[in-house]
């Protein structure tokens, strides 16, 4: 293979100098755009788990671009795709590549609704890139990805310590959390309990359960393989309201912190001020926009 020449991989898992690769990928992306997320690199909620959802490009053995596929869901319903180029090798029809083969793949397990996952600094500093690729925000899908360094610290006098406690999940514990789950996220039974399941098994992955009076009326996932990234959190109803969220994500963060982590970090939907305050009261701040992007029609 020559210089000139691209040439796409595409696998449903990734070894561990693959991984390292993407993440030395995304360091010099966000280095160049401004921007935050990173593509998720397991296939561990994959609809279809033997589908290639990591494709790849590589230049004289060098990784150049980047595409994920996150297809949690049947193929009636919608999948992610994070599209990433190096930034020198941008211009170059890398990314029309990636897409192509990704577009083959999604066609054979008949997926037809795609969005582009993106952030506002990026599309700032590239202000003709939805025309050149017919491409629109979705306004209804707008999230913030918030991060911390510098948690807010926990009151040893705070009056839910004597209520509340914060404990990892156990096996037992999966279908009472998936009964909840469900309700918390409007998600199926069968859907639920792949999410809940899957997050256990994963040994990159602590679950934590929120328990009063030795009720489970919390959970939540933290990714731990970059930063520790929270995902899946809820509070159940009839809870809400009463801090019992706040409490749980700083207990979290405390314990996280006595494992040696040091950056959290999280997604929360624009249009849910109420989650936004609770994780500015943990200690969070926004730090990019994330939007979705759909073709025009």
């Amino acid at each position: 293979m020559t210089k000139q020449e691209i040439g796409i991989t595409a696998t449903a898992n990734l070894t561990n100098i693959q991984k390292t690769e993407v993440n030395e990928l995304m360091e010099k992306i966000h280095q160049h755009d401004g921007t935050c997320k990173d593509p998720y690199l397991s296939n561990q909620y994959s609809y279809f788990p033997e589908m290639p959802i990591f494709i790849s490009a590589y230049e004289s053995g060098a990784l150049v671009g980047f595409v994920m596929i996150y297809a949690d869901e049947k193929p009636n319903e919608e999948v992610d795709l994070y599209v990433e180029v190096l930034p020198e090798k941008r211009r170059q029809g890398i990314a029309k590549k990636l897409v192509v083969r990704v577009k083959q793949i999604l066609a054979q397990y008949n997926y037809s609704n795609i969005f582009y996952i993106a952030e506002q600094n990026f599309l700032k500093k590239n202000d003709s890139f939805l025309s050149a690729n017919n491409l629109e925000v979705d306004n209804e899908s707008l999230d913030y990805y918030m991060e911390t360094t510098n948690p807010t610290v926990l009151s040893k006098n705070d009056s839910l310590s004597e209520l509340l406690m914060v404990v990892k999940m156990a096996e037992q514990d999966i279908a009472k959390v998936v009964n909840i789950y469900s309700e918390a996220f409007g998600e199926s039974q069968e859907a639920s309990q792949m999410y809940v399941t899957q997050g256990y098994k994963d040994d990159k992955t602590l679950c934590f359960l929120l328990k009063k009076q030795d009720k489970i009326i919390g959970y939540c996932c933290v990714d731990c393989s970059k930063t520790a990234y929270f995902y899946g959190l809820f509070i159940a109803k009839g809870y809400r309201g009463q801090g019992y969220g706040t409490y749980f994500i700083k207990k979290m963060m405390e314990l996280l912190q006595g494992r040696g982590v040091k950056v959290f970090a999280l997604d929360v939907e624009l249009n849910n001020p109420a989650a936004v305050q609770t994780y500015q009261n943990a200690g969070f701040k926004i730090k990019s926009e994330v939007v979705y992007l759909k073709e025009k029609k």
